[in-house]
């Protein structure tokens, strides 16, 4: 188990773990290449809000101050195939130097959807729909083409801010989760 460390699997909650606004947040990651959306409630009702919209910085939310986070919405098809990886000092223990996920949804030989996002790089979890959108509707063997220009696309757009390890590190280390994502599914 990578997310969270066992005290707080036991006592914590999925929805503490999204509100508290940070793109560390283990469970997030999962939530942002899904598409899930958040169900937001106070005394006057509900609204429904797409997780993407829901971190606007550190510590910094969409949440209004009389709101609580009642449901996640998430999908239940398309995201069979999934990747996640937390880089820490310690897997679950630690809170995340860097973590990434994915969903690489193929069916007839298409790639149907791409969904990446990166954690723990800059003040909010980085999803970047335009990059990922390079290979919907591609063979595996016309995305194998256009992996370099993928790749360069995400190494020119990845900018992480300094933290507890340097710069360079947490960039080489996005990079390499994403190139072992793309390989994993024969890209």
């Amino acid at each position: 188990m990578q997310i969270a460390a066992p005290a707080i699997r036991n006592a914590g909650s999925i929805g503490g773990n999204i509100a508290n606004g940070s793109a560390k947040a283990d469970s997030a990651l999962i939530f942002m290449v899904t598409g899930s959306k958040l169900c937001l409630a106070n005394a006057d009702g509900m609204r429904i809000l797409p997780i993407k919209e829901f971190y606007l910085g550190s510590g910094k939310t969409a949440l209004a101050p009389d709101e609580l986070i009642v449901e996640i919405l998430m999908p239940k098809h398309g995201i069979d195939n999934y990747y996640y990886k937390k880089v820490g000092a310690r897997n679950a223990l630690a809170i995340s130097r860097t973590s990434f996920a994915g969903i690489l949804d193929i069916s007839d030989n298409t790639i149907k959807n791409c969904a990446t996002a990166f954690g723990a790089v800059i003040d909010v979890i980085i999803r970047l729909d335009d990059i990922d959108k390079i290979f919907i509707g591609k063979s595996i063997d016309e995305a194998k083409a256009l992996k370099d220009e993928y790749i360069s696309a995400y190494n020119d757009a990845i900018k992480p801010r300094r933290g507890r390890v340097g710069i360079e590190y947490r960039k080489d280390v996005c990079m390499n989760l994403l190139r072992d994502f793309l390989e994993s599914n024969g890209i």
